[in-house]
């Protein structure tokens, strides 16, 4: 740990820049090219530097991964330029050099492909109505970003009270199964209101700033009524951030160079085996960044996604099977199983990392509840 240097901000800025000169050119080659050095800044930047503390190199590791990924599709294994916005009716080569340029930084700014003709729409919640205007939009999201800040802020004050997320703390299973099931429902609430909070905050600054319009902002969860098997709750319910990531890595896997066919029981494992393994990859490279040399004794990232590859395996064969039919009492006993698989795999993964401090950056400089629950208003992980 010691022969490593600070993280280079501009190495970061650099990939970027990279990432959108590639989207930018109309060169195939070029693209291609400019994947080596990502490549290369990327494994410099995970291997030798650290941000000098673990519960932000985890999440700066996983950033750095999720670009890598991000200019493997772009850049090595696709060609972008087949890739159009919804009502683009010139061909994106053909496209003027300022035409291009906003092309290109959407590409980059827009994960879950929001806008574009790939935008899986059957997944993603409803977009806002086209006649929303836009400062009903702004009050609306604003209010709505007010509940995610309430909750988050109660979330990170029960976290930071809870001995199960300290770094000197007790396992997430202990206490019993009562408290597991606490302990794997506060986790998922930290993160499901984290990003909903920046998400929506980040809606009213877009639309007030004229960036984006109203509805290019369905919400970033679907919901949780979906989520009676484990299937849906990660192809539905969940964020698909990293959706087009793992997506086209599978589709390159399995039908660019295994050339299986599509529609077949084979075809559907391996590439959502290859997108399981593709999001474990992404999230390995966070644990790397926290537990270094302790990596392969306490990283759970892979055996965690693989599992979820399983368990939709399982429910594929079973719906094979018996072709069963959601019927409520179906999905009341689908909900008791996902709940249950969750409760079952989350905490075994996550236990490391709250170990290593991952919770030390949780929680506000400042907080309501912190204050209502200790009379001591400034938070401090």
């Amino acid at each position: 740990m010691s022969s490593l240097v600070p993280l280079p901000g501009e190495l970061q800025a650099c990939v970027q820049f990279c990432l959108l000169v590639g989207a930018f050119s109309r060169s195939r080659v070029l693209r291609v090219l400019l994947f080596f050095p990502v490549l290369a800044m990327s494994l410099y930047m995970m291997l030798f530097t650290t941000t000098s503390k673990d519960s932000e190199d985890i999440v700066t590791w996983t950033l750095i991964m999720t670009s890598l990924f991000q200019a493997s599709d772009i850049l090595f294994i696709n060609d972008v330029a087949s890739l159009r916005l919804v009502g683009q009716s010139t061909p994106t080569n053909e496209l003027s050099f300022v035409d291009r340029g906003k092309w290109a930084l959407r590409l980059l700014s827009t994960p879950r492909a929001i806008g574009w003709e790939h935008e899986p729409r059957h997944v993603f919640p409803p977009h806002p109505p086209k006649s929303q205007s836009k400062w009903s939009f702004i009050l609306s999201q604003s209010l709505t970003t007010i509940y995610y800040f309430i909750i988050l802020d109660v979330v990170h004050t029960t976290i930071v009270l809870s001995p199960a997320f300290r770094r000197d703390g007790v396992s997430l299973t202990s206490g019993g199964y009562l408290l597991r099931v606490l302990n794997t429902a506060l986790h998922a609430a930290h993160i499901w209101s984290y990003m909903s909070f920046g998400y929506t905050a980040a809606s009213v600054l877009a639309v007030a700033l004229n960036v984006t319009e109203p509805s290019d902002w369905p919400a970033i969860y679907g919901k949780w009524s979906d989520a009676y098997t484990v299937r849906r709750f990660w192809g539905r319910t969940w964020h698909q951030v990293f959706r087009r990531t793992v997506s086209t890595h599978g589709d390159f896997v399995t039908y660019r160079v295994l050339r299986i066919r599509k529609g077949s029981f084979l075809a559907d494992n391996v590439h959502r085996y290859t997108a399981f393994f593709v999001s474990g990859v992404l999230h390995a490279a966070g644990e790397y960044g926290m537990f270094r040399n302790q990596f392969w004794e306490k990283s759970g990232a892979f055996r965690f996604f693989l599992l979820q590859a399983t368990a939709i395996m399982v429910e594929q064969v079973i719906s094979m099977i018996f072709h069963p039919r959601p019927t409520p009492t179906l999905r009341r006993l689908g909900y008791v199983w996902t709940f249950l698989w969750f409760f079952y795999t989350l905490p075994n993964w996550m236990d490391p990392q709250f170990r290593q401090g991952m919770a030390d950056n949780y929680g506000f400089s400042r907080s309501l509840s912190y204050g209502l629950a200790t009379g001591q208003w400034k938070l401090v992980a």
